[in-house]
């Protein structure tokens, strides 16, 4: 978990990204824009678990920046034009 002002540090590159369950991200980001209304399924650390695993964000509106750390967008995403940021 990044902490301090690191944490609202601004994103120094951006990218489309396409849902998919086997697609790596090379750099972890710091947020995803959702363009279009639906779910957004992300790979997460749980510290709880001390894992990662798939998170689900239900219906997120169009339009909305999402502030995650991630690596991966999974394929059950529905929601839609989405573009990283890191």
């Amino acid at each position: 978990m990044v902490g301090g002002i690191d944490a609202i540090k601004a994103a120094g590159m951006a990218w489309d990204v396409t849902p998919s369950d086997s697609t790596v991200f090379k750099v972890e980001t710091r947020a995803i824009y959702v363009g279009g209304t639906g779910d957004l399924v992300c790979w997460v650390w749980n510290p709880e678990l001390g894992v990662l695993r798939s998170e689900t964000w239900q219906d997120i509106p169009g339009g909305t920046t999402m502030i995650i750390q991630t690596t991966k967008v999974m394929a059950a995403t529905t929601a839609t034009n989405l573009k990283a940021m890191a």
